[in-house]
């Protein structure tokens, strides 16, 4: 661009980068106008510097070098930043005879509509700026996120490492706390009788007959010295309870220190409920697939082995050895529930032997195991002669809840190896006049015979009618398919006597055509209802 000063012309050169492929030299050669006011002309170009002027400025967008000499004319700020081509734009159309300062005679045109560059520029990056802005707020927000949820996983972490007793470890429940009054409500309605309050204590899969409850309490006068001892259940809200307790029976002085397993869970709405043996114990599937409460029971039978239960056992499992000992009639009530008999001995007169029938020798003192219910003599003692046992292979089950597993087939304090549970399956590999040689777990130990059976325990309830719904049943002796033998086979819609059923899936039925007044039958094979 030309301007005159003092009769001197000057040059302005427009400069690019070298790498800057995209612009076009621009050269305003020097002027040697005549006065004539003829207007330099741009190589290859339109004459029209004002327009080229624009079209560099609207093309540009990177890195653009201006060197200019200018006279020093007027002092005007210097701006460094590339983003004042506007102002260069405006003088380069001046300095041509544009809308700043036309030629004379020229008609006046209207100024071409200028694109800012500078505001263009401006929020372009703004808008860059914001996004950027809006995108480190949210990670940072995501990123707060994922530490409160780490915090919180840390605390609740630390809290039950912080707590390793809630998981391992038995403790007695606090007095008048939800499990100690959910078991004194259990004790209540046993010693009561009342059905309805013993539904509402249990849980929902428990069978309660009112007729059996009715028959306990009028053998039992109360139940004192309750205590609760609580390990952790499989979940949050779950517990696996030990009971102790005395019973205290109608016109027996002595009370009978017992010991009872229980495991408590919510229901649906909330509210802890109790399940005793029966409702915790599993049952076989004949599809394959796991019993609902078999981790329960696998939990429990777990906790059971812990020292500070054992320790308890034993002290309960003592004192019922010394009441027995020292008063006959309740061993003789002890015995009488052990064969399913709910009646108090009679009082009976003692007399005195003639001394033709005084023994030569005193005879060792009957006891019963509290919580295997074993007949067993004084266990300081050891007068149990050697046993002789046959070989014999068979998956057999324990009929009764808390059977000791014993080292040697005697009953000594020191030899209990573990605690089995109701329906525990055993690989019986001997078999002597009163007890089994049995494989548990991989572990070899031995069983009093009375509490093991080659199916798993029936659950008693009151009797009702129920009906074939398929043809030509087998009615058999033994709830086994193996080894029983068929009495019958009955037609469909016969009628049945139901008075129990066990895990694997049998009904115990009356029948007149057996020895023991019972049968069984399949219980798929069985329907409330005639078809």
């Amino acid at each position: 661009m030309a301007e005159k000063n003092g009769g001197a012309t000057w040059e302005w050169t427009l400069k690019r980068d070298e790498d800057d492929a995209d612009f076009t030299d621009i050269d305003f050669s020097e002027n040697k106008s005549d006065g004539t006011g003829a207007e330099p002309v741009l190589f290859g170009e339109s004459s029209d510097a004002g327009s080229l002027v624009d079209r560099f400025v609207d093309d540009s967008a990177d890195q653009v070098r201006l060197s200019t000499e200018l006279p020093p004319v007027e002092e005007e700020e210097e701006d460094d930043s590339l983003l004042n081509l506007p102002l260069f734009a405006a003088k380069a159309r001046e300095a041509a005879g544009g809308p700043a300062g036309q030629s004379a005679g020229a008609d006046p045109e209207p100024a071409p509509e200028k694109k800012n560059f500078k505001d263009n520029y401006q929020k372009k990056y703004i808008s860059n700026k914001s996004k950027q802005q809006r995108r480190k707020i949210i990670l940072g927000v995501l990123a707060l996120i994922v530490l409160v949820l780490l915090i919180i996983w840390l605390l609740h972490s630390c809290s039950r490492e912080e707590q390793p007793s809630s998981k391992d470890v038995w403790t007695e429940s606090e007095s008048g706390g939800t499990v100690d009054k959910l078991v004194r409500q259990y004790f209540s309605a046993k010693k009561n009788g009342n059905a309805a309050e013993m539904r509402n204590t249990l849980d929902s899969t428990a069978i309660v007959v009112a007729s059996d409850l009715e028959n306990e309490a009028k053998i039992y006068e109360d139940f004192t010295d309750i205590k609760t001892y609580q390990a952790a259940g499989l979940n949050d809200g779950e517990y696996c309870l030990c009971v102790t307790y005395d019973a205290k029976f109608y016109t027996i002085d002595t009370e009978a220190p017992s010991q009872g397993w229980y495991y408590a869970r919510p229901d649906s709405n909330g509210r802890l409920r109790l399940m005793t043996s029966s409702e915790y114990t599993p049952e076989k599937k004949t599809d394959g697939t796991e019993d609902p409460v078999q981790k329960i029971y696998d939990h429990l039978t777990k906790q059971a082995e812990d020292s500070k239960i054992l320790e308890v056992k034993a002290d309960v499992k003592a004192r019922y050895n010394t009441a027995v000992a020292n008063d006959s009639r309740l061993a003789k009530m002890m015995e009488n529930l052990r064969n399913g008999i709910p009646e108090i001995p009679p009082v009976e007169e003692p007399t005195l032997p003639s001394s033709s029938e005084m023994p030569t020798e005193p005879t060792e003192p009957s006891v019963v195991d509290p919580s295997t219910q074993e007949i067993i003599v004084d266990p300081t003692v050891n007068t149990q002669p050697a046993q002789q046992f046959e070989p014999l292979d068979q998956t057999m089950y324990v009929t009764e809840d808390t059977v000791n597993m014993r080292s040697a087939p005697d009953t000594s304090r020191e030899n209990v190896i573990t605690t089995l549970m109701t329906n525990s399956e055993l690989h019986v590999t001997g078999v002597s006049d009163e007890w089994y040689r049995v494989d548990y777990n991989g572990s070899e130990g031995y069983v009093y015979r009375k509490y093991v059976s080659p199916y798993k325990a029936f659950i008693e309830f009151d009797a009702v009618t129920m009906y074939v719904n398929t043809p030509l049943v087998n009615l058999r002796s033994e709830p086994v398919v193996s080894k029983s033998t068929i009495i019958r086979e009955m037609p469909k819609n016969e009628p049945l006597t139901v008075v129990g059923k066990n895990a694997d899936g049998w009904y115990k039925v009356r029948s007149t055509e057996t020895e023991s007044g019972f049968a069984y039958v399949v219980e798929q094979y069985v329907s409330a209802t005639p078809s």
